[in-house]
């Protein structure tokens, strides 16, 4: 009884865009007295510092998904004793963050009798509070309305928005009468964060049988790493190689020799907390070795130039005025262009031209 929606959200990084499944989780595929559940893939456990909670489950329809009666929740039954308010934590069993849009409680105390109380719930990740939110005196439902569960909204709940902050626990903790706690109709969404990091380009260029994989970033911010896979039938990836993150704009290569006349190449970018995305696809044929290639092209601050071997080159403008003089190894070389005025420039080589532009 898993109902599953989809949220576009849009981030600010460009031509990027992301989905955030919601799912809302009733427990009725859960096996009764078990302290942990499963949903839409994620393990989640269940514990407490101040009672004992696990699935319960029957076929007397106690519970509540959010729009009738179901058979199957999370309870402290049996375990709620008077005088003695409730502590409730759920996270998920390997550290995943996740958002918590709602949840439906049934609040009461020890007998199951009507009572007043508070109820605080605390956004946790990787042990640090993220939000705490504080509602107002409550009473307990009473049993004909909503089979006597209350709807607690993320989105409002406490007087501010928590529903899409990326958690990896939350902890009820009750006051007053509400001795006893039933939760059903779980709602939380997965976190798929963009990884903020801008390409300048992504490219590659062959030498003397190898392929080299090459990118250029403007802002890296939070990232740990990239990872540059490969593909020989456009759908199934494997890792090829790793590259430690530079900082802003920087550079960087990595050769494979390609085991198929065609191939596709992609990065995936991770940042300090483990989140991942994808990089664009490119497609790469073997050729016969090239001649000279610049990149990236528009550029900022510098090109680089692979050369087949050790030569020098000069940098002409668009009125085929010498602006610089460039000596070429035989590698891909960087060569500062911060001096230029921003228009076309021409890099000749051996009677060679090739254009870029100047940012």
């Amino acid at each position: 009884m898993k109902k599953l929606y989809v949220l576009i959200l849009i981030i600010l990084i460009p031509a990027l865009l992301l989905a955030q499944t919601v799912t809302l989780e009733s427990f009725e595929g859960e096996t009764a007295g078990a302290t942990s559940f499963t949903s839409n893939g994620q393990v989640f456990n269940i514990s407490s510092q101040s009672s004992y909670f696990d699935i319960y489950k029957d076929n007397n329809g106690y519970g509540w998904n959010g729009s009738t009666a179901d058979d199957a929740f999370i309870d402290n039954t049996d375990y709620a004793n008077p005088s003695q308010t409730v502590q409730l934590t759920i996270g998920t069993n390997n550290g995943a963050p996740f958002t918590l849009k709602s949840m439906w409680l049934f609040l009461s105390n020890s007998n199951l009798m009507a009572g007043t109380g508070t109820v605080t719930i605390t956004g946790v990740r990787l042990g640090a509070t993220v939000f705490t939110a504080v509602g107002s005196t409550l009473s307990s439902v009473p049993i004909t309305t909503n089979n006597g569960f209350l709807k607690f909204d993320m989105s409002s709940y406490g007087g501010a928005d928590n529903s899409n902050k990326s958690i990896d626990a939350f902890v009820i903790n009750t006051t007053g009468d509400f001795e006893y706690l039933a939760l059903d109709a779980l709602s939380w969404g997965t976190v798929d964060i963009a990884t903020p990091v801008t390409f300048n380009d992504f490219s590659s260029y062959q030498k003397s049988g190898y392929t080299y994989i090459q990118w250029s970033t403007g802002i890296e911010t939070g990232i740990d790493y990239f990872e540059v896979e490969r593909s020989i039938d456009g759908a199934s990836f494997t890792r090829l190689g790793k590259e430690n993150a530079q900082g802003d704009n920087s550079h960087y290569v990595i050769n494979t020799v390609q085991p198929a006349k065609t191939a596709s190449y992609r990065l995936r970018i991770i940042d300090k907390e483990g989140l991942s995305t994808y990089s664009k696809v490119i497609t790469v044929s073997s050729i016969a070795e090239s001649g000279y290639s610049i990149f990236p092209n528009p550029a900022i601050d510098y090109i680089f130039v692979w050369s087949p071997k050790s030569i020098e080159g000069v940098i002409y403008d668009s009125r085929g005025r010498k602006v610089k003089d460039i000596r070429l190894d035989a590698a891909n070389n960087k060569i500062d262009i911060k001096s230029l005025a921003a228009g076309l420039y021409f890099l000749k080589i051996e009677g060679q031209s090739s254009s870029f532009i100047k940012k």
